[in-house]
């Protein structure tokens, strides 16, 4: 029988609660509805369900490559782009263009909080690595996805770029990793790289709540 260190546990789903506290907290004291950002973390958690499915059926044929790093990147990404935009569509009446990135970075915290449990048999150390690393990247990347969406929502842009970045980055560190050795060293270079990228992002989406700009999420404004 395998068995699960409670400091595992802690490690593993404390700190996407966490976060989803963090976010909740951060959209109340920016007058946006809390209810957006929990729904995003909810979304976030089936979105790994297509992630592995897809994965699990193209391993075969890539597994001999170095292409894995940057599909799996390109699969996670879309599949939690996929269902923050649903979380996006459903509250299109009460966005704010800060709210739509923290929602964002809240469905990458839902994410990580399921892809976590796949390392509850490691050790303490490595799940603790983990979340400074693979977990600060799912929830930066992730954010930054919101801020492409929160583009569109607002007729600010376009969200190609954003998208392409967010996945980027996300093939960077998977790429690092999977050649370890000295170049692993860096990886944790990507994860604080994004997170800088989507705290700038989340900043220069307060400009989205501006009156008199017209948008889908405020047509009346």
């Amino acid at each position: 029988m395998l068995f699960v260190a409670p400091a595992n546990i802690l490690l593993a789903y404390v700190p996407p609660i966490a976060a989803l506290l963090a976010f909740r907290r951060a959209a109340a004291l920016n007058g946006s509805d809390p209810r957006i950002v929990a729904h995003g973390f909810l979304a976030g958690i089936p979105a790994v369900i297509p992630a592995i499915a897809v994965l699990v059926l193209l391993a075969g044929p890539l597994a001999a490559g170095l292409a894995i790093p940057g599909v799996s990147a390109t699969i996670e990404e879309l599949s939690k782009l996929a269902a923050l935009a649903v979380v996006v569509r459903i509250h299109r009446a009460r966005l704010t263009g800060r709210v739509v990135v923290l929602a964002g970075a809240a469905t990458g915290a839902g994410f990580a909080f399921v892809e976590n449990g796949l390392y509850l048999i490691d050790l303490p150390r490595v799940l603790a690595l983990r979340l400074v690393t693979a977990g600060v990247l799912h929830v930066s990347v992730s954010a930054i996805c919101g801020y492409a969406i929160a583009l569109v929502a607002y007729r600010y842009g376009r969200m190609l770029r954003w998208v392409l970045a967010a996945i980027a980055l996300h093939a960077g560190y998977n790429y690092l990793i999977d050649l370890g050795g000295v170049p692993a060293i860096w990886a944790p270079l990507v994860p604080v790289t994004a997170a800088i990228i989507a705290w700038s992002r989340y900043n220069h989406a307060e400009q989205f709540r501006l009156p008199g700009r017209r948008t889908r999420a405020y047509p009346d404004s």
